[in-house]
């Protein structure tokens, strides 16, 4: 009987690592798979939490996965190379997370090796199969193929306990993002931050950067966003990649508001993000972190699957030019009222898996 940690992407990476640190703590063996997505971010992340290195990488490269038609073909020839149902027993406990195509890799191998599966990060809905997809596909389809699902507070219970899933519902109470921060904030950061108020920008998802309409709608917001603030764009090699195959880099870097810098080590990017006035971005995983940090946020996306922020720290602009302006306007009204619960998701995690591992 194994427990199998199954991540590829670096938000994964991240939200893994204090439950990660929880099973070293407690001396719980667990096989480790890393399906290759974003190899060098993970290895950064695993250097800088001094994480075990995976047991298995499935590729040795980062992927770029433009379209649906590729990301399943990745699945399938990567499942087809690496022969996954033989790997693992029906005795074993495969862990993934969140909503990318690795989840739906881990998913697919637990199925087919009669493993149990849990979810973590389950019970998450935009309630919009087609926005984001194929995220919002992953979520349901991981959700109902799971025996254990956990699911992070009361929106996420209630939105698992209305699709009448079969599996165990266990409540973490909130996302495991809020011990990674606290973490990369006892870490000394190495980054300069501006001398002069700035906003943080991130844009990285699929339904952004590959859906042309989207792309256009979120660059107009940001032509708006840096005309009234300095604005330091953290932008990804998938990101710059885009924007320069799109004809519009050239636009972004000759605004002389606008810095581009490459991906920083995540305690230096928490570094940057809690100096700044405010954050824009079309990330899920950011929108939670701002909460965390009590930073305005401005989500760059027409509907968002988290609850963490929104009437409070967070906005939702759904592409609306008078949004920003009114969120430029007032951001410094946008403080968190409620405190994040005082828990360790962690704790709550690695007790189930041993409880129901042995």
């Amino acid at each position: 009987m194994r427990i199998v940690v199954w991540i590829g992407t670096q938000a994964e990476m991240l939200k893994m690592t204090p439950v990660l640190k929880s099973f070293d703590l407690r001396e719980m063996p667990y096989y480790f798979v890393h399906t290759g997505q974003h190899t060098e971010y993970s290895r950064d992340i695993i250097e800088t939490f001094n994480l075990k290195t995976p047991d298995i990488f499935l590729t040795q490269r980062n992927h770029n996965l433009k379209k649906v038609s590729e990301a399943v073909g990745w699945l399938i020839s990567t499942a087809w190379k690496t022969r996954l149902r033989n790997l693992f027993g029906r005795n074993d406990l495969i862990l993934v997370h969140g909503d990318t195509e690795s989840t739906l890799l881990g998913t697919m191998t637990a199925r087919l090796s009669g493993c149990r599966l849990g979810h973590l990060e389950a019970g998450l809905r935009s309630n919009n199969l087609f926005d984001p997809f194929p995220e919002e596909f992953i979520r349901r389809v991981s959700d109902r193929c799971s025996d254990y699902l956990y699911v992070p507070g009361s929106s996420a219970v209630q939105n698992a306990g209305e699709a009448g899933l079969k599996g165990e519902i266990i409540d973490t109470r909130h996302n495991t993002i809020m011990e990674t921060v606290a973490l990369a904030r006892e870490i000394t950061p190495t980054v300069s931050v501006p001398p002069q108020p700035y906003a943080v920008l991130m844009l990285h998802r699929k339904e952004t950067l590959y859906i042309r309409k989207n792309l256009k709608r979120a660059l107009r917001l940001i032509r708006i966003i840096s005309d009234g603030m300095k604005t330091v764009f953290v932008a990804s090699d998938k990101t710059s990649d885009r924007l320069k195959r799109s004809g519009y880099w050239n636009e972004i870097t000759a605004n002389p508001n606008i810095t581009v810098i490459k991906h920083q080590m995540y305690h230096d990017f928490i570094h940057l993000v809690s100096n700044s006035e405010f954050v824009a971005t079309d990330g899920g995983s950011l929108q939670e972190e701002t909460y965390l940090l009590n930073k305005p946020c401005i989500i760059l996306r027409m509907v968002t699957e988290r609850t963490e922020g929104l009437g409070e720290t967070a906005v939702l602009s759904r592409f609306s030019e008078s949004v920003i302006r009114q969120f430029l306007n007032e951001y410094t009204s946008h403080r968190r009222t409620t405190n994040p619960l005082n828990c360790k998701p962690s704790n709550i995690i690695t007790d189930h898996v041993l409880s129901v591992t042995g």
